[in-house]
This record gives structure tokens, sequence and C-alpha cells, in this order.
């Protein structure tokens, strides 16, 4: 299992946070689309308050909405680049305070002072010692009445199952997991120690109820995560852990990417151009606002207009960072006119815009003409 200091590497050395928000919430249709379509319907009850805490803000994708339900925001990050950035974006709001831990402590957090903890995508990651470690100190941090919401791993439910899809030889591997006899690893990064169990278990030994826990199914066929919520067992909110495995998730995040793009009038493409070969343009588009819309680009050899292809193709290589299915791709056949033997310089554009892609413009030469006659 990764320890903290290793998940704190590569958020330091792989992460661009400045594409964070985009990037993560793309399978709902946006930022906003994931925070009132999935997270205020089922923390909305808890706030406003006077003081909310979160935990592994990153960027501040959620810190963007958190502060305005609150008088008080405290964000808590393990990354230095993480709290420098929220810094710098919530610069004009002097209610949010900010600090950078160890991964594990809440040392700067006085007694009895939250009203609300959040985190959410933060703690996935997040191995059983370091979750048992937070929810000990939220023990003594939340305010008699105050109230938490977590989402964390459930991986471990399923550690038996994992250890035998580890085992198994791939070419076994592949056709068990299309019949869910095993677990589908691919791309999983949520943490093999925690699971929900013991979630509530470290809830009780630090004098914390939980009061209810939804498994879902994140971005997975088995119910690898969970959004727990807790409180003081002196709380006037406690009472009797209820769980509910929600195996349409997924389908609640498709119908809200469905709907988002209804209502959305933002545009925010991103568009490249990786080759130009003997017989094709190659390379990928998409609006990160509304991942689901496809996209045409217009091809161009210097002024002259091509022809237009939908980037509908699916690549693999784009899946880590548009978070889909990576249906974004697309090859245009070049036509025999510019296969004559001279420099062509080839442009892609989005269709209807004057956004040009990146790596555009390349000369194109074939290495022999193409002549009739």
């Amino acid at each position: 299992m990764p320890s903290v200091q290793e998940n704190l590497a590569v958020s330091d050395a792989t992460y661009d946070w400045t594409q964070e928000e985009n990037r993560w919430s793309s399978a709902w249709g946006g930022t906003a689309a994931e925070w009132f379509g999935t997270l205020l319907p089922r923390i909305h009850e808890f706030i406003p308050v006077e003081t909310i805490l979160e935990i592994a803000p990153g960027y501040g994708r959620w810190t963007n909405y958190l502060k305005d339900y609150c008088q008080n925001l405290i964000a808590v990050d393990l990354a230095q680049q993480s709290i420098d950035a929220c810094r710098q974006r919530f610069s004009t709001f002097s209610h949010i305070a900010y600090h950078v831990n160890d991964g594990k402590s809440l040392e700067m957090i006085p007694e009895e002072s939250v009203d609300f903890v959040f985190s959410f995508d933060g703690l996935v990651e997040a191995e059983a010692d370091v979750l048992e470690n937070y929810l000990r100190q939220l023990g003594g941090k939340l305010k008699p009445n105050g109230l938490g919401f977590i989402h964390h791993s459930n991986l471990g439910m399923y550690s038996e199952l994992v250890d035998l899809t580890r085992e198994m030889p791939p070419e076994s591997r592949k056709f068990l997991i299309e019949k869910e006899e095993l677990i589908n690893l691919e791309g999983v990064s949520h943490a093999g120690s925690m699971s929900a169990r013991l979630f509530e278990e470290y809830c009780d030994s630090a004098g914390m109820q939980c009061i209810s826990q939804e498994l879902i199914k994140w971005f997975n066929k088995h119910l690898i995560g969970c959004l727990s919520v807790f409180t003081r067992k002196d709380s006037i909110w406690a009472r009797k852990n209820l769980v509910v495995e929600n195996e349409d998730f997924m389908e609640e995040v498709r119908r809200i990417q469905g709907v988002s793009q209804l209502y959305s009038l933002a545009t925010d493409y991103e568009c490249f151009h990786d080759n130009t070969d003997e017989d094709k343009v190659i390379g990928w588009a998409w609006d990160k606002n509304k991942p689901g819309t496809r996209i045409a680009v217009d091809i161009f050899d210097g002024d002259t207009f091509l022809g237009s292809v939908i980037a509908n193709q699916r690549r693999p290589d784009i899946i880590p960072h548009t978070q889909d299915g990576g249906f974004h791709a697309f090859e245009y056949d070049l036509p025999d006119s510019v296969k004559d033997g001279l420099p062509h310089t080839l442009k892609v554009r989005i269709r209807g815009t004057n956004t040009y892609a990146h790596g555009t413009p390349k000369t194109f030469i074939s290495s022999s003409a193409n002549r009739s006659g």
C-alpha cells in the first residue's frame, strides 16, 4: 500500500491542479453539475454552518462552493502545492484559513470548533491508518452536534477478491472480470486496506457514531467507494447506522451529465493535432464542460478548406486525462490534392470557432506524388 509520503510525491510531481476540476468532473458534465447534482443533494441539510473543515481540498474544486456556506472555512492538505493554489485562487476571501499537514494530523484545529467536516475525492486513496488517525482526532474537533461527510474507499470489502484477481493469469483474468467473478482493478486508485466497516469501527472508537453509509459503484462494477456521514455519540443527530448499497450510482452520474448538456452555455474546448502522416491527420478534441458532446474539426491546407471529421473515435491513451470512455479522437484521410510531393501546411480548427488545435500547423510532404494522367 502507498504511504502518505508516496501519495504526496505523486501529488506534487504529476498532478496539474489547474486542470483538476474539469478532469475529475468530466463524467458529470463539469464541476457545477457534480456539485449540484451529486454532492449538494446529499449534504444540503448539514449546511450552512459557522465553521467547515475541508480535508484534502486539492486545487479547491469543492472549496469554491463550500466557502459560500459558512462563516469560517479551514482547508487542510498534505500537499503544499495544493494549499498554495487554493490560497491564490481564493485570495479575496478572508474567512478561509489554510494549513499543510503531514497527511494525518489535525493538531492545528481547535477542540470542539467544527460544525461540518467535508472531504470528497481527496481521501479515496487514504489507507486505513490515515482514516483511523483523522477520525480519532475528529472526535474531539467536532462541536457537540457537528457532522461529517467523507468519501473514502471500500475496496477492503473485497480483499480476498482483490488478491485472487492479482494472482490470476492475465489471459484468464479478463474473462473472469467480464463475468464479474473477479474485480476490475484497472485504473482503481482506492485504498485496499479501507472499508465501510472499518470506518464505522473507527468512528465508534473515537466516540462518534456513523449514522449513514452509501456504498457506491465508483466507475466500477463493484461497490468500491463509500460516502460516510458521522457525528458525536452525544449529538442530537446520533442514531443507528443506515447502510445502503447504491448499485445505480453511475447511472445517476450519466443522467446528470445528460441533463447538464441541455442547460450549460459554457464551452471549454481542448483540441490536439498530434500527427500528420502519409495518409491521415490524427488528433483529438472535446468540450471539457460537455464531454458527452462530440466535436467536429475542420482541416485546412493553408487557408484552403479540405474537409471535416467528427472526433468520436476511442483513444485509450487519453482516458487518464478525460476520465471517461475516451471517445474523442479523429483521423482525417488526406485527399490526393495534397499528395503531390510538395510541402503543405495542414491546420486543425474546431468547427464554428476560432480555436485551433495545440500542435497545429504541421508541415506535410508526401513521400510520393499521386498524380493522374
